[in-house]
């Protein structure tokens, strides 16, 4: 009995370690090598051919300019297109820009930048069209415009950082700023991964006792006695839930600092010190220019989870940045249409929000910048260009 056992453990240790070889998110060593070295000679193209290495840390690693392709892994016929500039957009554009022009500088994430729809149907183009069209309904003298410097998979460090390194140079009126939940975590690849054949720990025995603190947050976390965030209420299911095993998960804390797949440089950037200290550092920045700072929450409400949701708001509220979220037009929506929430996913394995997503998401943002921001801002563009 006990040999069975010995052997089952065996080959479940070795399983194990073959799983982590080969599926882990691969460390920067690696990144840092795909990332210099030319791949085209490969048919498929993807998102880490579209990104390169920054030599500012608190960035990590930008678009590639001028690149331009359609991703493996995305849907059909969407094309991935950057400017010369480093961002997501159809068109180049200047600092510079005339004294009737509202510009809006959106920082973010894969959800922002709009990964798997195409450009012109991202929220941020939604934003902006519709505000032009409610200005030129109103015979508004002014032109809205909105940047798009969020790349796939930043978090709040990464973001305000290239904000301050990018966005401050367009000079702008306003900015959002794109909350999910990885803004806590490093970009996957950041993770200080092992050799898994020359370590000797037990992966078997580290991948249950990873999974029973994944169950934690589910339904099922009931009978385990809800070890991590004490969310008894949302089903995340039992599948597709391998990259919260990197996530930095403790006791009473949602996002915690348990730093054992961080490399010590980049400590800096994880968890909720590091959240608030950049959300303080960007709105102090707003303030200074008298520009609204708005914080758009990029999750879908099936996906939230109350302790750790419940940072971002009370940070919001401490600092007087207003919250968008979508959640009661997106209710709405698909009671209307009969419809579940994978309606708005780009693919059946990949819920980034598809091209209704980010309709819904970009109205909601244009009626509340309309209502609450352009009275203030009109005059000052107005006597920006009386004086002209």
């Amino acid at each position: 009995m006990s040999g069975t056992f010995l052997f089952i453990f065996f080959v479940c240790e070795v399983l194990s370690r073959i799983y982590y070889s080969a599926f882990v998110p691969q460390d920067l060593f690696w990144a840092s090598q795909n990332m210099v070295m030319p791949r085209t000679s490969s048919k498929k193209r993807y998102m880490i051919d579209a990104i390169k290495l920054s030599s500012n840390k608190s960035i990590t690693y930008e678009f590639k300019p001028g690149f331009k392709g359609y991703l493996d892994k995305w849907p059909e016929g969407i094309l991935l297109n950057i400017n010369q500039m480093g961002f997501r957009d159809e068109e180049e554009k200047t600092f510079l820009k005339d004294n009737r022009k509202f510009r809006i500088i959106g920082i973010g994430d894969s959800v922002m930048s709009g990964l798997g729809v195409n450009f012109e149907d991202t929220y941020g183009e939604i934003l902006e069209n519709e505000l032009n069209r409610k200005a030129q309904k109103n015979e508004k003298d002014v032109e809205f415009e909105f940047i798009n410097l969020a790349v796939p998979g930043y978090n709040t460090t990464m973001e305000v950082e290239t904000f301050f390194q990018k966005g401050l140079k367009f000079n702008p009126d306003l900015v959002i700023i794109s909350y999910v939940p990885n803004d806590f975590d490093l970009p996957n690849f950041i993770i200080k991964k092992e050799n898994p054949w020359k370590s000797k720990k037990s992966y078997a025995a580290f991948y249950i006792g990873k999974r029973l603190k994944i169950l934690a947050n589910t339904k099922y976390g009931k009978t385990l006695g809800n070890v991590a965030w004490k969310n008894q209420k949302k089903d995340l299911g039992l599948l597709g839930l391998d990259m919260a095993m990197w996530r930095n998960t403790k006791r009473r804390n949602p996002i915690g600092n348990e730093y054992e797949f961080v490399p010590d440089d980049y400590k800096f950037m994880v968890g909720i010190k590091a959240y608030k200290r950049e959300m303080q550092r960007l709105k102090r920045k707003c303030d200074e220019l008298k520009v609204p700072l708005i914080l758009q929450l990029d999750v879908s409400e099936e996906k939230m989870i109350e302790n750790r949701e419940k940072i971002i708001t009370q940070t919001a509220k401490d600092l007087n940045i207003p919250i968008i979220k979508d959640h009661k037009e997106v209710r709405r929506f698909l009671k209307e249409r009969n419809a579940k929430p994978k309606f708005f996913c780009i693919l059946s394995n990949d819920c980034h929000p598809n091209k209704w997503g980010h309709l819904i998401k970009g109205k909601k943002l244009a009626s509340f910048i309309y209502s609450n921001y352009l009275g203030a801002i009109r005059p000052k563009l107005m006597v920006s260009f009386l004086c002209k």
